[in-house]
């Protein structure tokens, strides 16, 4: 008999889905294992540096920023001072909004960090433990880069570079240092990027500082 055409969709879906998931599994075993391999002052420079743009810290400063700038705005040159600080608050509003999406998302999904290699700890879930060795998934600090990002790069075209490469190195470092699997992270980069695409429309009407009038800034 001929296999009707709605169940031969479904089963393709679910080879494809297989499929995908065995390859995401194969990419994060391999870059992890080969991240164990890095030379020790390679790790040494990611250790330091996913200290250092941990949320709180980043966030704090960039807070204090913001307040600086504000005040400045009032003292000195109110145009360029307001411009940088509404752009200052945007990054920092998306950014919150990221991290307290990937905290829930995180805790409710509770996938193990790569701690091990073997494929309980890789495929081993614990939702809603409130344990930080189950909040891998997405991870909080590729989020908020992957938010920092899109602020930068749909305002300040000119610096989409640098913001890539920063997103890109604080991924890295989350790697190199074994706190997330290679999926945690990017995860992690799309829903940052997602959340700043939604907070967007409530800071600017046009897409970035080099559009013309900026009478909206």
């Amino acid at each position: 008999p001929q296999i009707p055409s709605s169940r031969k969709a479904t089963i393709t879906r679910a080879c494809f889905v297989g499929i995908a998931f065995g390859a995401a599994a194969f990419f994060d075993e391999a870059v992890v294992m080969a991240a164990r391999e890095t030379p020790a002052i390679v790790k040494v420079f990611f250790q330091d540096l996913t200290e250092f743009t941990e949320p709180t810290n980043l966030l704090s400063a960039i807070a204090t920023i913001l307040v600086l700038t504000t005040l400045f705005a009032f003292v000195v040159r109110r145009t360029l001072a307001s411009a940088f600080a509404k752009l200052l608050g945007f990054v920092l509003v998306s950014g919150v909004f990221a991290l307290l999406v990937a905290i829930i998302a995180k805790v409710s999904i509770g996938r193990a960090r790569p701690t091990t290699l073997t494929v309980p700890a890789m495929f081993f879930f614990s939702p809603f433990s409130f344990s930080r060795a189950f909040e891998s998934f997405p991870s909080a600090q590729a989020a908020l880069s992957g938010a920092v990002c899109y602020c930068i790069v749909s305002r300040l075209p000119g610096w989409r570079g640098t913001a890539f490469g920063m997103m890109v190195l604080i991924g890295l470092s989350r790697i190199v240092t074994e706190q997330h699997w290679p999926t945690d992270v990017l995860g992690g980069c799309i829903l940052g990027w997602l959340c700043a695409a939604i907070i967007s429309p409530l800071f600017f009407k046009h897409p970035s500082l080099t559009h013309k009038p900026q009478s909206d800034i």
